[in-house]
């Protein structure tokens, strides 16, 4: 029902704010909700999540391009680069493709693995990797965006040592290694440039 009240204009703003001030006062924005087809554990809070919860899905457009590339080159295996609660990866998990969800981020994380915890049929189907991929190992510096006394999980990004922790934002250490041979798909049959192309689902927030 309310994925169709927030269509209405008046509604879009007016459903999410009222639900942010109510869920944070009971202190219940976290928690368990019926998406697409499995359990996943959400903050209201986080904007993307809240998206979510309210939409019942994410991304409609962007998901069906990658499943029609997905169905039309039969591959089986999906790499999401910047997982963040793991919607694409427990989306195409459902979908019977092996993945390989990279996330450095830990609040993060903790969503994904307290959904995994709630779906055991898909729990043999995601590898966790808790870092990011870069061209160098390193422990570097990123900052998330702090809204409603909560830190967002998505529109993290990589940080200069000048920048500092203040009310707004939340700096913490994070863990990259080189991408290259982390995947190490040397001997694979699918050409890895084209493979990462077309399948991975990278983003630069």
């Amino acid at each position: 029902m309310i994925k169709y009240l927030i269509r209405i204009p008046i509604l879009k703003r007016l459903i999410p704010s009222i639900g942010i001030r109510l869920l944070k006062i009971l202190k219940k924005n976290r928690g368990l909700f019926n998406i697409d087809g499995f359990k996943m554990y959400l903050d209201f809070l986080d904007p993307i999540d809240r998206a979510i919860i309210l939409n019942k899905n994410y991304e409609i457009e962007e998901i069906n391009i990658l499943t029609k590339l997905i169905r039309n080159s039969s591959t089986t295996k999906f790499i999401d680069i910047g997982a963040n609660c793991g919607f694409y990866s427990f989306h195409f998990a459902k979908e019977n493709l092996e993945v390989l969800a990279f996330e450095p981020n830990s609040e993060a994380l903790l969503k994904m693995k307290n959904t995994i915890k709630q779906n055991e049929n898909l729990r043999n189907k995601i590898n966790i990797f808790p870092y990011g991929l870069s061209n160098v190992n390193s422990k570097m510096q990123m900052r998330s965006m702090v809204k409603h006394g909560y830190v967002q999980t998505g529109g993290s990004g990589i940080i200069n040592n000048r920048l500092s922790q203040n009310n707004k934002f939340k700096v913490y250490e994070a863990a990259f290694r080189i991408g290259d041979e982390t995947l190490n798909f040397q001997n694979n049959n699918l050409k890895v440039g084209h493979y990462l192309k077309l399948y991975c689902r990278v983003r630069f927030e």
